[in-house]
């Protein structure tokens, strides 16, 4: 069973930038984390 993603595309590519931009690689930071962080995007 797939399960949607909590956050579209243009908010995965802006997470994905910030990362970057503070030195982190994406694909190393944990699903959990970037579940929180889409949440905060979303709130703000």
């Amino acid at each position: 069973m797939n399960t949607p993603a909590p956050f579209d595309a243009a908010l995965r590519r802006t997470l994905d930038d910030g990362l970057l931009a503070l030195g982190l690689d994406p694909a190393t930071v944990s699903k959990p984390l970037l579940d929180y962080l889409a949440l905060l995007v979303r709130w703000n």
